[in-house]
């Protein structure tokens, strides 16, 4: 009898700790739904009227990054036995964008002898067409290789093209946003290379003027680069780089709310081994807390919707999980 009543009571904490937490997120999505559709209606009524200017405060250009080569050889060479690591690799980078090559400059090196260009990164300054809308860009890698005893021939081992949108600040191509190699960083089967590509700007938030006026309706020729008009903690350039919405607080940021239910429950579970007095029941139930704790964590660097899709999913398995343990005790 005193069994049954321990259960019920165990089953009536978790259920309710379990409640609590659908609650929460349940709010957490209406009151983001509600956010969304405020915003898309004066998205609706602002975007009737556009100006179709790309850069009309600065003289319109663009800047070309490269942070770091790397020759992917390196890792298996320096694991075999001998001082094959020491024969560097000799390559030369060429940047042509807009049909312009710009890797005969003197006053800036492209020429390499290392495994890795950490440390050694440069940038490439491109005065466009006034009112351009997109500029090509094509990145090449060409190594040196001995041909014969005295003689050596450069060979090409990558080449990376790239289209730049001078209206959004983005590009796509052989890199684009949410690739499998990420952002801003492309891996071929000789060299990976990291870099970056953004525009001339009169308020230096990184943000293009089209965008400033006809998608985040911000003021071009005031810096927005600290600005956070949702309160998230995340600036508005960052959060428009990365794909989010600067002014809608998404699920994702609300994950401090989520995490302390997270605790809650682990505090009653600490409690509900007080009173079970079953260590090894509870040990399993905090090692499971933990690593929903470190998904949580985890999954808050994604998208809105794969965090509910997951979290919606692993709900129901959790409660069976948890239903299964109580009726063994």
């Amino acid at each position: 009898m005193i069994k049954t009543k321990r259960k019920i009571i165990i089953f009536t904490i978790i259920v309710l700790l379990v409640l609590s937490n659908i609650l929460s997120l349940s709010y957490f999505i209406y009151r983001d739904y509600q956010d969304k559709n405020s915003k898309s209606k004066e998205d609706n009524s602002e975007n009737k009227i556009l100006d179709n200017r790309i850069s009309p405060l600065e003289n319109q250009g663009l800047i070309l990054e490269i942070n770091r080569i790397r020759n992917r050889d390196f890792l298996n060479i320096i694991m075999k036995p001998g001082l094959s690591w020491k024969n560097k690799p000799s390559f030369t980078v060429e940047i042509v964008i807009d049909n312009l090559k710009y890797s005969k400059y003197s006053e800036i090196s492209y020429n390499f002898n290392t495994w890795d260009t950490i440390g050694k990164n440069f940038r490439v300054i491109r005065d466009a067409e006034e009112e351009q809308e997109k500029s090509e860009i094509q990145i090449s890698i060409s190594q040196k290789e001995k041909r014969y005893i005295f003689l050596s021939q450069k060979k090409l081992k990558e080449k990376i093209n790239i289209i730049y949108d001078y209206r959004t600040g983005q590009w796509d191509g052989d890199d684009y946003f949410l690739d499998n190699d990420g952002y801003g960083h492309f891996v071929g089967n000789f060299y990976e290379i990291w870099f970056n590509i953004y525009q001339t700007d009169f308020d230096y938030d990184s943000i293009p003027y089209w965008t400033e006026v006809n998608i985040l309706h911000t003021d071009p020729m005031r810096d927005d680069s600290d600005k956070d008009p949702d309160g998230d903690g995340i600036p508005t350039t960052w959060e428009w780089k990365w794909g989010y919405d600067p002014f809608t607080r998404l699920l994702l940021k609300n994950m401090r709310s989520i995490i302390s239910i997270c605790i809650l429950i682990w505090v009653g579970l600490i409690h509900l081994k007080m009173v079970v007095e079953n260590y090894f029941l509870a040990l399993i139930f905090r090692r499971i807390l933990v690593r929903f704790y470190s998904f949580i964590t985890i999954i808050s660097l994604m998208k809105e919707k794969v965090v509910l899709d997951m979290l919606l999913c692993i709900m129901p398995v959790a409660l069976i999980t948890l239903l299964k343990v109580i009726f063994m005790m």
